[in-house]
Parts: C-alpha cells; sequence; structure tokens
C-alpha cells in the first residue's frame, strides 16, 4: 500500500494523510473516547492539588454532599448525571469509531 501511494506520486505527508490517518482513525477515536472519561473522572488528583473553591472539579462538589451524618442523595445524584452527562456526548458522538478501534483486530472484524 505505502508502496503504491509512492508510485503514484505521494510525498511523506501525503502518504500520512491519504493511507495512514484514514487507517489509524478507529483507533484514535477510541483513545479520545477512553482519555476523554479518564481525565474527566480524574479524582485523587485533583483532591490532592486543588485547593480552591472556585477551581474543584465536579466529582469534588459531589463529595461535598457527603456528611459526617447526613448525605443529599439527590443532590448527589444530579451532580453525578450532570457528570455522565458529558462523556455519554461525546461516546455518541465517536461510537462508530469507538467500535472499529476495539474491533479492528479482531478475526471478524
Amino acid at each position: 500500500m505505502l508502496a503504491a501511494a509512492r508510485i503514484d506520486g505521494c510525498g511523506e505527508w501525503g502518504i500520512f494523510w491519504r493511507v495512514m490517518f484514514p487507517i489509524a482513525t478507529p483507533a484514535i477515536g477510541t483513545i479520545m473516547v477512553i482519555n476523554f472519561a479518564q481525565l474527566r473522572n480524574e479524582f485523587l488528583f485533583a483532591s490532592v492539588l486543588i485547593q480552591q473553591e472556585a477551581k474543584k472539579t465536579l466529582p469534588l462538589m459531589v463529595l461535598k454532599f457527603v456528611g459526617d451524618v447526613y448525605e443529599d442523595i439527590g443532590r448527589m445524584a444530579a451532580g453525578t448525571l450532570i457528570a455522565i452527562v458529558p462523556v455519554i456526548v461525546i461516546y455518541m458522538l465517536f461510537s462508530e469509531k469507538f467500535i472499529k478501534g476495539m474491533t479492528q483486530g479482531s478475526a471478524r472484524g
């Protein structure tokens, strides 16, 4: 495939953009979805390093609803839903690429 592209007159960047990048897009989409979900829910890193109240992430703010005696389950559920919705939307946008990337090396894929 690379030799055919070189015979057709493609340079290094042409081979990358016309041959290699289309092959790699499902894997790149899968990595994007997984990294987005992981970075969005990075709880330990944020809880250790962020001290200012205005800069705290959503999972840290949801933790405020847990007390020693009383837990506000309704607010915790609402905060969790707000935290989950962007990940679901990103997955819905990239679901086809995500599934292709997960099954790209399989025999039936």
